[in-house]
């Protein structure tokens, strides 16, 4: 759902219940992709 902008970073972490810094270190170790802007 990030990856296809339905979420922001801050509520998928808050989802995952973990930091924010590291969800964004997860996507990096999954190669996912950030959200394009619209």
């Amino acid at each position: 759902m990030y990856a296809e902008g339905e979420l922001s970073a801050s509520r998928a972490s808050r989802m995952l219940g973990i930091p924010r810094a590291e969800f964004y270190h997860l996507l990096a170790e999954t190669n996912t992709q950030l959200p394009k802007k619209t």
